[in-house]
């Protein structure tokens, strides 16, 4: 056996503690988890580590290799795959090809996740970590929202923007009371719901970010609902409602969701209206239209998107004749980069983690969470580039392969 393959510390208090390859590698998932909330740079370091862990490393080897081959994970490996062949039909050049290619390389943390959080024990410790770094981001942003303390940043912006921010405290809303659900402990059960709250009141009070409130409206939808087991859409319907409801009885989401309305409508009725957030966005949307007409099949190729968005903007004026790379619709960006055919790709990943639904074992609170955060980054991406961002992609990729990571069962069908 390599010395990589086990490393064994000396013996602490005549104990010897055993810390093998699997164990290291878990730790380093911790490490980006807990880094993509600010330090990018050590995200990057972790991830290299553990990408040479994984080729050199005979265990690990064997086991990202076996989890390539459940469809789940092949079908994102065929999508990352043809986001690389689509650069040879790029008018970019070679480097831009290569970083947008590379800018996909969080999906190699799906066959490192999907192997190496198997156990119900494992999954809540990566929980654990994920609340405990996000809790620590929470109450520093309610500490600079008091005045209490100041870190030269915004308390809506502690974890790189507001949009960001929301959606990873819907993540420790969630989070926190689902694990708070399958602790025994009364104390710590208390504990992680008065957590849950917090997030909840950051996100309703503090954050301005509308990409939050619809992360804490579809997540928490979500798990109410496959936690009540039910499979009625009446119940759904009831409880998003409910949801609704709440998020808008508050002063600070309701006005910015209004104001969200008012954007589009003044962007599609005036063509004089000053720029906004999703006026810019339905600027952005009208053209990417164009240039998917243009290139539907194939796409413009690996990092050309900019370059055919810049033919349809030529002689128009003020904010709106600005070059853009980013379409902020997840979607119609792949459509427009990687054609219908990378679409569709992506779709089928996507769908193959779907039908975990119907094909799974018991949703427990593990599955549901993961369920949770892929809704609810499917609903956000129809209006930003979720599953491609740097620290939303890394939390919804992490999250689908550890916690939806169970062994699939076939449909047995009644005579």
């Amino acid at each position: 056996m390599s010395f990589i393959d086990r490393i064994y510390f000396s013996k602490i208090s005549d104990v010897k503690i055993k810390f093998d390859v699997e164990t290291l590698a878990r730790f380093l998932i911790f490490g980006v988890f807990v880094s993509m909330t600010r330090a990018f740079a050590l995200t990057n370091l972790f991830e290299f580590i553990l990408l040479l862990l994984f080729i050199f490393n005979p265990t690990l080897r064997k086991l990202g290799l076996n989890a390539i081959r459940d469809p789940r994970v092949f079908w994102v490996f065929v999508f990352w795959a043809w986001v690389g062949l689509s650069g040879i039909w790029s008018i970019a050049p070679s480097e831009e090809i290569f970083l947008d290619w590379w800018s996909w390389r969080k999906l190699l943390l799906v066959p490192m996740c999907f192997a190496l959080f198997q156990t119900d024990s494992d999954k809540r410790v990566l929980i654990q970590v994920g609340l405990s770094i996000l809790g620590l981001w929470l109450f520093i942003s309610w500490f600079v929202y008091f005045d209490i303390i100041n870190v030269g940043r915004s308390a809506i912006g502690i974890i790189e923007n507001h949009a960001t921010q929301g959606v990873m405290f819907a993540f420790g809303a969630v989070g926190s009371t689902l694990l708070g659900l399958h602790t025994s402990p009364s104390k710590l059960r208390v504990i992680l719901f008065l957590l849950a709250i917090s997030f909840i009141l950051n996100l309703l009070i503090v954050t301005t970010g509308r990409s939050g409130y619809l992360a804490l409206f579809a997540m928490a939808s979500t798990a109410i609902f496959f936690y009540l087991r039910s499979r009625s859409w009446l119940v759904l319907g009831l409880l998003s409602i409910l949801i609704a409801t709440i998020i808008f009885s508050f002063d600070k989401p309701r006005g910015r969701i209004f104001l969200g309305f008012e954007e589009i409508v003044a962007e599609i009725t005036n063509q004089e209206a000053p720029s906004s957030s999703l006026g810019m966005r339905v600027n952005l949307w009208n053209h990417t239209t164009a240039v998917i007409e243009e290139n539907w099949v194939l796409g413009t190729g690996a990092g050309a998107f900019k370059y055919f968005y810049a033919d349809q903007v030529v002689g128009l004026e003020s904010w709106r004749s600005i070059v853009a790379d980013d379409p902020h619709q997840q979607y119609m960006h792949i459509w427009a980069e990687y054609g219908l055919v990378g679409l569709i790709f992506f779709l089928t990943a996507i769908g193959a983690w779907i039908r975990y639904l119907v094909i799974s074992v018991d949703l427990d609170v593990f599955v549901i969470l993961g369920l949770s955060v892929l809704i609810a980054t499917m609903v956000n991406s129809l209006f930003n580039g979720h599953f491609s961002a740097f620290v939303e992609g890394r939390l919804v990729w992490i999250s689908i392969a550890a916690f939806l990571n169970g062994k699939l069962r076939q449909i047995r069908v009644k005579p």
